[in-house]
């Protein structure tokens, strides 16, 4: 993100006082950086430790009210937070390049969509990952943290006269504790798991209960409910060990562990498609790939352009299969006059000799429960139109550009375009 298009010094820095704040944490009473905006207006920061999911990427701190583990900019999926408040003309020439350099560096992640929904400690539901008990427990005002981190269990074990007899029985138990039934924002310590005898996000977890299961005996039970609760789209209860195994053989590599998702192990859908381990796609190797230029992806929509074989005349479709996420829909290829719905549209830029053979075709769209005389589709959706290219005229690449507006039950996300090419 630092090099191109621009490549930016970031050697050259410029000493500034330290926020009080980070005294706390070891820093001394500066810190070098470089200035963003020449009028050092405030900004956003977001806690860093909250940041550890596979489509998550810290780029760059920035000086903060909170503490230097905080983040200025970061990535997750295929969305920037770039948290520096200054408009652009208020930005120094460094802070103007940071900032294309990081609109140029998300446009690369087209396949990327955030893989977890989390709330904050706001919301009365909201989990309490269990990285904000291992910086308390770990502090020395543990006397006073204690009761608002765990459950009465926990609060057995500890003595505030012997907080590092607690440290160590945390360390050890750490694995077993997960969101009390009574107070989500509460760790408990889980009694299946201790019994099981391995931590939640234990990487050999799933397969140790899909052994259990296959096994039986007085632990199938246990493995059953485990894997109810640590799977984020668990196969359906009373399920055969048989099943579990064959989705356990086809997601493995491609499994992750997540506090801030319900302390659940996720598949990461792009390490499925890759066919490669989720731990091995991380930053910038998420990007999408060359030989991904005719699949493109953005949030709750995938689209793949191919082009079917040609016939005698040199006439062929071009397809563009459109798959939505499970609960999204997008809207039909014509709206009525005044809805304020994104029509979905298919432009085209192919060789000037090619001619088109009719319009674009669709399956009939199903009329929208809300907006009177509006279409929507859901699930998979194919458009076609036929092209031909006539006898003699040179091959060419084809670039199809797929605009819509996509909404679920809660929301609609700004109109967006996804690009898609085929070399000939």
């Amino acid at each position: 993100m630092f090099r191109r298009p621009h490549k930016l010094d970031v050697k050259t820095t410029e000493q500034r006082l330290a926020p009080s704040s980070w005294t706390h944490y070891g820093v001394g009473k500066s810190i070098d950086g470089v200035a963003i905006g020449t009028d050092r207006e405030a900004g956003w920061c977001t806690l860093g430790d909250s940041l550890d999911l596979p489509d998550t990427e810290i780029l760059c701190g920035g000086r903060n009210s909170k503490g230097p583990h905080y983040a200025a900019v970061w990535r997750q999926g295929n969305l920037l937070h770039f948290g520096f408040q200054s408009r652009p003309d208020q930005m120094t020439a460094f802070g103007k390049e940071l900032l294309v350099n990081c609109i140029h560096y998300i446009a690369r992640f087209r396949e990327n969509s955030p893989l977890v929904e989390s709330s904050n400690s706001y919301d009365p539901a909201w989990i309490r990952p269990r990285f904000i008990a291992d910086r308390l427990v770990r502090q020395t005002w543990t006397a006073k943290s204690i009761p608002t981190l765990f459950d009465a269990g926990v609060l057995q074990h500890f003595d505030p006269d012997r907080a590092d007899a607690f440290r160590a029985w945390y360390r050890a138990n750490r694995g077993f504790l997960m969101p009390s039934a009574r107070d989500t924002k509460k760790l408990a310590l889980d009694a299946d798991l201790k019994a099981f005898g391995m931590g939640c996000d234990d990487p050999g977890i799933l397969a140790a209960l899909v052994k259990a299961l296959e096994t039986g005996g007085e632990g199938e039970a246990r493995a059953r409910r485990l894997l109810q609760r640590l799977v984020h789209r668990p196969l359906a209860k009373g399920s055969a060990p048989a099943a579990w195994r064959s989705w356990l053989d086809r997601v493995g590599k491609a499994l992750f562990f997540s506090d801030h998702g319900g302390f659940r192990w996720y598949v990461d859908p792009l390490a499925l498609r890759r066919g490669v381990a989720s731990a091995d796609l991380r930053g910038p190797a998420r990007a999408s790939l060359p030989s991904d230029a005719a699949r493109a992806e953005i949030g709750p929509v995938r689209a793949e352009l191919r082009r079917t074989t040609a016939d005698e005349s040199g006439a062929f479709d071009l397809e563009v299969r459109v798959t939505l996420r499970e609960g999204w829909h997008i809207y039909a290829l014509n709206v009525p006059a005044g809805s304020d719905r994104t029509a979905t549209a298919l432009q085209v830029e192919k060789p000037a000799t090619w001619q088109w053979q009719g319009e674009w075709r669709a399956p009939a769209a199903k009329a929208s429960e809300e907006h009177a005389g509006v279409g929507e589709y859901s699930g998979t959706v194919v458009f076609r139109r036929r092209l031909a290219r006539p006898v003699g005229s040179p091959a060419g690449p084809v670039k199809v550009t797929l605009s819509y507006g996509a909404c679920d039950a809660k929301m609609c996300r700004p109109p967006e375009s996804l690009v898609l090419r085929i070399a000939r």
